[in-house]
């Protein structure tokens, strides 16, 4: 089954989705919104525990291009956020306190906006102080980083290892904490 958290979002996982889609007749399967679920389910199973993240280069506040293999040779976490969500903003003093505790150990994380305002997207980064580097399309829900990686609701996150090898998905909080204490030996 998916996940759901207390106070994170449900996530479901790929092979749920595919299990249910395989239950689907012929006539829902090509129907307009079949399709479409065909194409999220092509996207999630591109970013599978196991699998090299898709690579990208999105813009940072600035405007300069930041791209995934700049991190390489670090565990890097991919956070999927915005300025006007909830949940992500109630996370954000909880992920300071673990980019404060582990970015000397050779952790990043890179925030990955599903913004449309770009002043309302930086003013959430100074508010929170997310001193991390951050990018967005400002696309909101057709953020082209998060269409590759199939994401449809946020709060959301990869861990990927310095290889490039995604190592976790969706962990938050404590359970985040853990899993970089185990790999960031």
């Amino acid at each position: 089954m998916g996940r759901f958290k207390k106070s994170w979002c449900y996530t479901p996982e790929y092979q749920e989705l595919q299990s249910l889609y395989n239950t689907l007749g012929k006539n829902v399967k090509n129907s307009q919104e079949g399709q479409e679920f065909k194409t999220y389910l092509e996207a999630l199973s591109k970013v599978v525990i196991g699998k090299q993240a898709p690579e990208f280069t999105q813009n940072d506040t600035t405007g300069n291009p930041i791209k995934l293999t700049d991190f390489r040779g670090k565990f890097v976490l991919l956070d999927f956020w915005a300025s006007w969500c909830p949940d992500c903003r109630v996370q954000s003093p909880d992920l300071v306190k673990t980019y404060a505790t582990f970015k000397d150990k050779n952790f990043e994380i890179l925030g990955i906006s599903f913004d449309r305002d770009r002043n309302s997207w930086i003013k959430a980064i100074h508010t929170d102080k997310l001193h991390w580097k951050h990018v967005s399309d400002l696309k909101r829900w057709q953020n082209d980083v998060g269409t590759l990686y199939g994401v449809k609701a946020i709060p959301q996150n990869v861990l990927i290892d310095p290889s490039g090898k995604i190592i976790a998905r969706n962990i938050h909080g404590e359970e985040l904490n853990k899993k970089l204490k185990e790999v960031l030996k």
